[in-house]
């Protein structure tokens, strides 16, 4: 989310989310991003390790793509109050698929296609 954040504009009563350049280039992704079940069960070893900049790049990729529709974004506020209700805890790829409505495999689906796709500024 941190990332995500960085590159919000505020204008008035609008704010605009940009691509953030430490991951795409010309709005699209620079980095080969890892597997969302790769992602989700990443140790914190893994965090400390030559991963960890594919972990970044991937995670700010996933909440780009989460917060691109609106079914997404509630999908992303359902993970995030999950994570909430234990936050010593982190949450096993098993508890994130009870949160969310969609299988893994057809995130990992829908995610694979957006990530070669031309990033999009988001209003939000």
């Amino acid at each position: 989310m941190a990332e995500y954040s960085e590159t919000i504009e505020v204008n008035s009563q609008s704010a605009n989310v940009y691509p953030n350049n430490n991951w795409t280039r010309n709005s699209r992704l620079k980095e080969k991003l890892l597997p969302l079940n790769a992602l989700f069960s990443a140790s914190n070893k893994e965090w400390n390790s030559e991963l960890r900049q594919r972990l970044y790049a991937t995670s700010w990729a996933f909440v780009y793509f989460m917060m691109e529709k609106q079914e997404r974004r509630q999908e992303l506020a359902r993970l995030i109050k999950a994570e909430q209700n234990n936050v010593c805890d982190i949450l096993d790829v098993k508890h994130l698929a009870n949160e969310i409505s969609f299988s893994a495999q057809e995130y990992q689906s829908e995610f694979t296609a957006w990530s070669k796709l031309t990033l999009q500024v988001q209003a939000i």
